[in-house]
């Protein structure tokens, strides 16, 4: 049987890059020192990385909406299940804002963030769902069958963050699939791979009890592989409950006793909390890059800093319109056209990140948004 972890942790690996794009995850003082442009090699795995890392770099990529073939109807009431972190209200603001543009009402619906309450919390909203549920997805489904179950009898529609799911019966979409988490993994190995001019040696810390970590590693690995044949990584464990507290000396050590490693690599942002100062007190700032994915302005204002080399970070606010937009679709076409949507991927080095802190945000979304829901 699988043992939960503490609240907060749970719902920062849940959440895990949803979080990261409504708002922020926290500040850093990061030390000094990093350096982060990507080689421009010519040729070879480093020009091929280069090349491949140019998309993710653009400050204003292409939403290519579908626009609705008629207005969509007001009135519709959204149940947003929650969490306990900040990042989870901050998601609901912008969430209730293009609600409220198309008409509709959000009420929020703290989720909790243990087995009994998680389940008992879905056991009420399947009783008073509103019109269709947005829910941070922190159990498999298996353990809300009944409850799905139930919304799916009511045609409610549901659409999960994350979590180790894939849609089926009453959930129609999932954003954050182990497809999307897997490019993360492969644009933070690209990066690795131009800036170290194809011999990067990294050590990728994770997080194994959770399952939903396992893609954007796989990602990083695979790319090292296919594209770097003189690039290595190795795995290294680290325990959630011990972010903040022990990591930070755990990455010290271990950069200590491999001098040979210089690319250090964590999947969610939150995950390095302190090791940017620990790193900078050891004396190996300029010895080693960090970089993670699934991040916000805690990794973010470490970059600016020169703290961290590198982050890979999600379009503030895009996840929230894109599943108001799959509602709208799927509200007038009866489906989805895709299930697992990719979200919009921002590429942070030092040459591009944001003054305090701030994620990264297309310029006018919403307007781009509200164009294809045919209103002003």
């Amino acid at each position: 049987m699988r043992l939960f972890k503490p609240a907060v942790v749970v719902a920062v690996f849940g959440l895990g890059m949803l979080s990261a794009c409504g708002n922020s995850d926290g500040a850093s003082d990061g030390a000094t020192g990093s350096s982060t442009a990507p080689s421009t090699g010519s040729s070879g795995p480093a020009a091929t990385a280069l090349a491949a890392l140019k998309p993710y770099l653009d400050d204003n990529p292409s939403l290519d909406l579908t626009p609705l073939t008629a207005k969509p109807a007001s009135g519709k009431k959204i149940t947003y299940v929650s969490c306990a972190l900040a990042a989870c209200n901050d998601w609901a603001d912008t969430l209730k804002e293009g609600a409220a543009k198309l008409g509709w009402t959000v009420k929020i619906v703290n989720g909790g963030n243990t087995p009994d309450v998680i389940t008992s919390t879905w056991t009420s909203i399947a009783q008073n769902p509103g019109d269709a549920v947005i829910a941070n997805s922190l159990l498999p489904d298996s353990a809300i069958a009944d409850q799905l179950d139930t919304l799916k009898s009511k045609k409610i529609p549901v659409i999960e963050l994350n979590g180790p799911n894939i849609p089926g019966g009453a959930v129609i979409a999932k954003l954050g699939s182990d497809e999307q988490n897997r490019l993360e993994g492969k644009i933070l190995a690209d990066w690795v791979i131009s800036d170290s001019d194809g011999k990067g040696k990294a050590a990728y810390f994770n997080e194994p009890s959770y399952p939903d970590l396992k893609a954007p590693q796989e990602g990083f690995t695979g790319e090292l592989k296919k594209v770097c044949p003189d690039c290595s990584s190795e795995t290294q464990t680290f325990s959630a409950a011990d972010i903040g507290k022990a990591v930070p000396s755990q990455v010290v050590s271990y950069v200590q006793s491999h001098p040979d490693v210089t690319y250090i690599v964590f999947p969610v942002g939150d995950a390095t909390a302190g090791v940017p100062q620990a790193l900078a007190a050891a004396g190996l700032t300029d010895k080693v890059k960090l970089l993670t994915g699934r991040s916000g302005s805690l990794s973010i204002t470490a970059i600016g800093s020169g703290g961290q080399a590198a982050a890979t970070v999600g379009a503030s606010g895009i996840p929230q319109y894109m599943s108001l937009d799959l509602l709208a679709h799927y509200w007038q076409d009866g489906k989805v056209a895709e299930s697992q949507p990719l979200g919009i991927l921002h590429l942070v080095t030092k040459d591009n990140a944001p003054a305090n802190g701030k994620v990264f945000s297309i310029p006018d979304y919403q307007n781009q948004y509200y164009k294809a829901w045919l209103i002003s």
